[in-house]
């Protein structure tokens, strides 16, 4: 089997809600989705995605578009799909970093081998260990009363826990919102707190300190990503679970934070780590230093939430408080049938072949901004 061309697909897909992160990152109201579809010369077609955020990312859609076009895709048309080794060796070589266009070609990849072999693509990675997830939902940086009766919904609506993002104002007013949706939901529901990159060490404390008695099961990048020390430092400081989002986005940044004892947790993304291969070797990593890991997301699409369900169900470190798979649930409408597979506060991966997911083509092109084809 050998890639013949790729087409690649720009969509902007608007949040239902507008999504309040700490400052710098901003409010988000849209989506934006690199939809990526591998042809070969068998007619298999493998889709992907990468859903570039300008500020947590390196890429905007237009680096993600543009490399996919003038570097990758001519540097592996012709090879093998089903070889996903080879092609992710043959983009790193031809291109350095640049994680995101790498994890689309790299999906739809999976996705041809697992349809030309007939099995889910969690077959080609070892074979599942459990059927369904339970999912942590999010909100953004709203009001205490707000995120109180918005979290208490998410309880009632059978999610296992939720992730609160924090550093849009002082820490202060973020402990009371914290103890305002606690009081809401009872003091046994988990919560998760997620300030990306927003504090220093002297507020991620403070914050630990001012929150004592709330049932914060985890708190994820505090500091900025290469302020490993730091994470250090609270997580001998505290009893609540550290985790490592923007500090791993490689295998490298792994080892790092691994190797220090930097963290409790880390948050995998499909898109940040470059794809399910890369995915699979941080996660083994994590697993053998008995670190726990969380199936996080990126305002993502159901190709990207599909493929990130693919690993989940190989792993037996997930954290016990639920991952994040509802991404697309939150967008105006989901371009794959994913969000069939929630229900009731799980998600549950199905036996169809490759990534399992179908595409929705009539809500493609109710999104679709451009699009170009990379041929041989």
């Amino acid at each position: 089997m050998k890639i013949t061309r790729i087409n690649v697909r720009n969509l902007l897909i608007p949040l239902k809600v507008p999504y309040a992160l700490q400052k710098s990152y901003g409010v988000k109201s849209h989506t934006c989705c690199v939809l990526v579809a591998v042809h070969t010369d068998e007619g298999i077609v493998g889709y992907g995605e990468c859903n570039p955020q300008p500020g947590f990312t390196d890429e905007s859609a237009e680096t993600a578009k543009s490399v996919i076009g003038k570097i990758l895709a001519p540097a592996i048309i012709g090879m093998d799909p089903t070889d996903v080794a080879a092609i992710d060796r043959r983009m790193d070589i031809v291109c350095k970093n640049n994680n995101l266009p790498k994890a689309a070609v790299n999906t739809a990849c999976y996705d041809i081998a697992g349809k030309a072999a007939g099995v889910p693509v969690y077959k080609l990675l070892g074979g599942k260990l459990q059927s369904s997830i339970p999912i942590m939902h999010a909100i953004g940086n709203i009001s205490a009363e707000e995120g109180a009766k918005l979290v208490l919904q998410r309880k009632n609506e059978g999610y296992r826990s939720v992730m609160v993002k924090c550093g849009m104002e002082s820490v202060e007013y973020d402990a009371e919102r914290i103890f305002a949706i606690q009081d809401a939901v009872g003091k046994d529901y988990p919560l998760v707190v997620d300030v990306n990159q927003g504090w220093d060490y002297h507020k991620a404390l403070r914050f630990l300190r001012l929150t004592e008695g709330c049932n914060i099961v985890c708190l994820e990048q505090p500091v900025p990503h290469w302020d490993i020390e730091s994470l250090i430092r609270l997580k001998a400081a505290s009893d609540v679970p550290i985790s490592a989002d923007e500090s791993v986005f490689s295998i490298h940044e792994a080892v790092q934070v691994i190797e220090n004892r930097a963290v409790d947790i880390i948050s995998l993304k499909v898109n940040k780590h470059g794809g399910i291969l890369k995915e699979k070797q941080i996660a083994v990593l994590a697993q053998y230093a008995g670190i726990k890991l969380l199936m996080n997301s990126m305002l993502e699409e159901g190709l990207a939430q599909a493929a990130s369900l693919q690993i989940g169900v190989t792993l037996p470190n997930l954290v016990d408080f639920g991952s994040a798979y509802f991404s697309p649930l939150r967008l105006d409408d989901d371009i794959t049938t994913y969000s069939e597979q929630v229900r009731n506060g799980w998600v549950h991966i199905n036996d169809r072949p490759g990534l399992g997911v179908e595409i929705r083509e009539d809500v493609v092109q109710k999104y679709l901004q451009d699009e170009f084809w990379a041929e041989a």
